[in-house]
Formats: structure tokens, C-alpha cells, sequence
């Protein structure tokens, strides 16, 4: 009875790990849902199927590189896609562009690591991300983090030395080591939230030169973090630069707050804005 277990359990796990292919896609299947494992096309600006041989596609990367991207430089992941997994595209230095969809829920450690991506917007998702996702990514200059991401995780983003500001969301309580480290460029993050409230580890922003802005109404902020300074920054100038600052929980966009700009309650999305309710 052992014996017919053993190699039923070999049998079902090498079921589970095979691949097929399906035009340009190879694909393995989970539980009725499929994975992209790799590419064999030529074309370097490509989009993900959402369904290949009728099985849907909720996953990028099977906690591997995904192979045959050498030379991609855009790809655009469709709606219904929820998880990128780990290492999915790192080390991919002609990978300049991905477009996310917003029902992605979980970006796997490293996923963009070492790649020439420019810009990321994971503003309109859920996702959850690992440690690692942009190291190393000495091209990127712009990124928009989910609304509700709570914790910058361990060299998130260690080498990005083009970017130059971020924003990050009012919910994060913690900040991991090495965070924000060896971004030479980095001279500004807006903190929309109040401190977070675990002690950031050795190396946060290590040999970053940035300065840390904060709204006026958070709390918990002192005149240092982390060894780095800390500035207040007024609503009325967060309004003067929408494509940096798109994001403010529903009590931050009361019309009191933002001098001059009350029309911003009722119209937020023209200035790039997101109402986030809850927060």
C-alpha cells in the first residue's frame, strides 16, 4: 500500500509540473487555472493571453524566470491575471514597459529586479509585493505604489539610481532594511501617512540623499527618521505636481484641507487623484 501511494503521489506531482505549449506561449495548469512559464515569439512588444486552450491565465511565472524574453521590451498582462510570481522577469535588461491590470494581487520577491523598466503603475491594484521587486532597476524614474501597501519590504527599491522622488501610501506602518538604499538620485518621499510604526532597520536609506516630506496633519514624525530629515509639505503644493501625487484617503481631500482647490473633492480624478475610503 506504501509502495502504491509513492507512486501515486509521483505520478499526480509530475502531472501537475508538466508544460504545454499554446502558439507563442508555454503554459503549465493548476488547479484549472494557467500559469506562463514561456515565450517562443519574436516580436519584442507583446500581450499576455488571458486564456490559452480555454484555461484562464491568473499567473506570470511559475516561481521562475519566465523563458524567451530576452529581447521583449514591452508587455501589457490583461485583466484577470492576480500573481506575478518570483523572479518572473528579472534579470530582463531590454524590459523597459509592463502594464498591470487591476486585478493583480501578488507580485512575487524580485519579479522586475535588474530590468530597464522606466515606469510601474500599481496605484489602481491590490497587490501585494515582495522583497526586492525593483533592485537594481538603474532606469526606472517613476512609480506609483498600491493604495493599500502597508509595508516597503526589504530592498524594494536597493540601486535605483535615476529615481528621484516617490510617494508612498498612507498606510504603511513599517520599513524594511535596505528599503530605499543606494538611490543616488533620490532626494525626495512623501509620506502621506503618519509615522510608520516600526523602527526602520539598519540601512533603510543608506547612501540615499533624500529628504522625507510629510502632511502637516500626520502624526508621529519628529525632525529626523531613520538618520534622514524630515520636512513638512503643505496639500496646496502637493496639488501643483497631480502626476507625483495621486493619492489621498477621503479625510485628506476635504476641501478645508486643500487651500484653494476645493473643486478637487468632487472631481479628484482630474488632477490624478484617488479617493481611497477606509484609510
Amino acid at each position: 500500500m506504501r509502495l502504491l501511494f509513492v507512486v501515486f503521489l509521483f505520478v499526480a506531482t509530475s502531472l501537475n509540473s508538466q508544460t504545454y505549449t499554446s502558439g507563442v506561449w508555454q503554459y503549465s495548469v493548476s488547479g484549472g487555472e494557467a500559469t506562463i512559464t514561456g515565450y517562443f515569439g519574436s516580436a519584442t512588444s507583446v500581450t499576455i493571453p488571458s486564456s490559452v486552450d480555454g484555461i484562464p491565465v491568473k499567473r506570470i511565472g511559475g516561481g521562475n524566470n519566465v523563458s524567451g524574453l530576452g529581447n521583449v521590451t514591452n508587455i501589457v498582462i490583461p485583466e484577470g491575471v492576480a500573481n506575478i510570481g518570483g523572479g518572473a522577469f528579472e534579470n530582463r535588461s531590454s524590459l523597459i514597459s509592463v502594464n498591470i491590470p487591476s486585478t493583480m494581487s501578488l507580485i512575487g520577491g524580485a519579479a522586475f529586479a535588474f530590468t530597464g523598466l522606466q515606469s510601474m503603475d500599481l496605484s489602481h491594484t491590490t497587490a501585494n509585493v515582495g522583497e526586492s521587486i525593483f533592485y537594481g532597476c538603474s532606469s526606472l524614474t517613476s512609480v506609483k505604489l498600491p493604495y493599500n501597501m502597508e509595508v516597503a519590504r526589504g530592498w524594494m527599491f536597493y540601486g535605483c539610481s535615476s529615481l528621484t522622488e516617490l510617494v508612498i501610501p498612507s498606510g504603511v506602518y513599517s520599513v524594511a532594511q535596505g528599503a530605499f538604499a543606494n538611490c543616488g538620485s533620490l532626494t525626495k518621499i512623501y509620506f502621506l501617512g503618519n509615522q510608520p510604526l516600526s523602527v526602520p532597520m539598519t540601512g533603510s536609506f543608506q547612501n540615499s540623499p533624500v529628504t522625507l516630506y510629510v502632511l502637516p496633519t500626520s502624526t508621529g514624525w519628529g525632525s529626523s527618521f531613520a538618520g534622514r530629515p524630515v520636512a513638512a509639505v503643505s496639500a496646496t503644493e502637493i496639488l501643483t505636481t497631480p502626476n507625483k501625487f495621486q493619492l489621498f484617503s477621503a479625510s485628506q481631500m476635504d476641501s478645508d484641507r486643500i487651500v484653494g482647490r476645493s473643486d478637487v473633492t468632487s472631481n479628484p480624478s482630474a488632477y490624478g487623484l484617488y479617493i481611497v475610503t477606509g484609510k
